[in-house]
Order: C-alpha cells, then structure tokens, then sequence
C-alpha cells in the first residue's frame, strides 16, 4: 500500500498520485469488500475509536460507515445513493430541514423546528416539544397519544346536578346558528384549525348528553308501555 507525504501538495495514504482534497486515503476493493478498514479517530486511553469505513453498498457502489467499535449498525451511513441513515437515537437542536423523505427506525426526538417537504416515517416513538405543523396528511400506523388536553374530559356531565340542555333548546341553537352548542363553525375550521385534542372531547361531551336524553326518553317510554290500558283517557 504506497503511501505520500509531501512537504507540499496533497498528502496519500494508500495511493502515491493523490488528487482528491489536501489528505486522500484510498483503499482496495477488496479491502471494502471483506474488511472495515479506513480512517480511526482515537484518543489516548479511549478503546472505543470512530471509524470511518467503506460497505459494499446495498444499492450499488459503497456505503460509508461513520460508527463506534466498527459496529455497522449503531453509526452514521452516507448510502451511494445520497440518502443518509442513523443507527441510533437521532436527536436535532437546531433547525431541520428535509426536501425528501424522513425515516427513522427508532425514537426521533426535535428540540427545535423541523420541516420535512417530503415524508417523515418514524417506526417508534416521535416527541415533539413545541408545536408540530402538518399540511398534508398524517398516517399514523398504531396508537396516538395526545397529552396535552385543552380541556377537562367531560364525565362532569353525569354527575348529579349537571344542567343537562333541553333539546328544543337545542334545536332552536342548530337552526339560528347551523351547528351544535360548543362546536365552532365550519368557517372557523377552516380559517383556524382544529384543535384535535379539544374537539375529540367536546363531541364526547355531545354523545354524553345525547346519551342521558336517550335514557329519560326510555324512561318515558317504558313507563308508557307499563301503564294499564285505558289509564288517563277520559271516563
């Protein structure tokens, strides 16, 4: 392996007519075939050096491997084909910015602004700190969570005392208005938002209500049917 230091000029290692950058460290294919071999940064007394090391590529050409230990699977991957991939936890403070796809195959965790114009898959867990803007759809695979309720969960409405709305009140709301008590308008969604967490409650509210209306209504009905033929008509 021929190696060139010069007193001036781009240095060598592994090749004696460097013309890539002022250090070029070239290595055989073979090498990058069946060996992690490459360049170490390594601190006295530290047994875990950085590596970084050409992998025949999963596409094609070679992947490079930014890694502790030489371990594949726990560095940083530049792939030939430009995408870049990280082993571990991948953790942003500053501001992110992707005009391709995002894929992190386990926690992503931004502590600042993150703007994707492509996709953003997380396979695991994804924490956002601040507020998180999507204007385009959002797939969500298994469970979301929202914790940070604006409002109380509704189940005041079954506790004795609650004045429960009556319905022609009700219906005298929906026909000035043309919506529900509590529920904003179509115009105002449209114009600010939705806040998922409030709305998902406010209509659990609505069905809680609809649901103690449903049980008087069957009280009444049942007491109805259980009345002796003929009671409360006139003699």
């Amino acid at each position: 392996m021929a190696n060139t230091f010069p007193p001036d000029g781009p240095a060598g290692a592994g090749t004696a007519n460097p013309t890539l950058g002022v250090l070029q460290v070239q290595i055989t294919s073979d090498q990058a075939k069946t060996t992690r071999l490459g360049i170490a940064l390594t601190v006295e007394g530290d047994a875990a050096p950085a590596m970084l090391y050409p992998r025949p590529g999963r596409v094609a050409g070679y992947d490079w491997y930014f890694t502790r230990n030489q371990q594949d699977a726990d560095g940083l991957v530049l792939s030939a084909d430009g995408d870049v991939e990280c082993g571990r936890n991948f953790a942003v403070h500053g501001v992110t910015t992707c005009a391709g796809g995002f894929a992190a195959s386990t926690d992503f965790v931004a502590a600042c602004d993150g703007r994707f114009a492509g996709n953003l898959r997380v396979a695991e867990t994804l924490t956002v700190n601040g507020p998180a803007t999507f204007r385009d759809n959002l797939a969500v695979a298994g469970a979301l969570n929202i914790k940070n309720w604006q409002i109380s969960v509704p189940d005041y409405v079954f506790e004795p005392g609650y004045a429960l709305p009556p319905l022609r009140e009700v219906e005298a709301f929906v026909g000035a208005h043309g919506h529900l008590p509590e529920v904003p308008p179509a115009a105002e969604l449209a114009r600010d938002g939705m806040d998922a967490a409030s709305m998902l409650l406010t209509l659990l509210k609505k069905v809680e209500e609809l649901t103690l209306h449903l049980i008087g209504h069957d009280r009444r009905l049942a007491a109805v049917e259980a009345a002796p033929a003929g009671a409360g008509s006139r003699p």
